[in-house]
């Protein structure tokens, strides 16, 4: 519907059975509810993040593309890591932070950029 296609039955179908797939597991497990719902929003997030990306890489260079999902994704992770601190006892230190740049800069945006030339 966004892009322009039309309405097929089947995406219906398929989603009323994750609808009640997600039902059945929501009231059997309600002890974790707060992580469920975090998990939901996830997966609505990802799915408006693929709608828009689909828009921009027909005329947007990869690279370009993948640097501004990796800067979203860093400043997403330290908006989110005050709120983690209470509920976790995470402290990075600066070997934390090395590791975690190294990650993100050669195992992430490097390979990516390099296995889509």
């Amino acid at each position: 519907m966004v892009k322009g296609r039309k309405f097929r039955p089947i995406d219906a179908l398929f989603g009323g059975i994750v609808l009640i797939g997600v039902i059945l597991i929501y009231r059997a497990e309600v002890a974790y509810s707060t992580g469920f719902l975090v998990a939901l929003l996830s997966v609505a997030l990802a799915a408006v993040f693929s709608i828009i990306n689909s828009f921009h890489v027909h005329k947007t260079s990869h690279y370009v593309i993948t640097f501004y999902e990796m800067v979203g994704a860093c400043v997403c992770a330290l908006i989110a890591l005050p709120f983690l601190q209470s509920e976790f006892d995470f402290t990075p230190t600066a070997l934390d932070w090395f590791y975690l740049f190294l990650q993100g800069d050669v195992c992430m945006m490097m390979l990516f950029s390099w296995l889509h030339r």
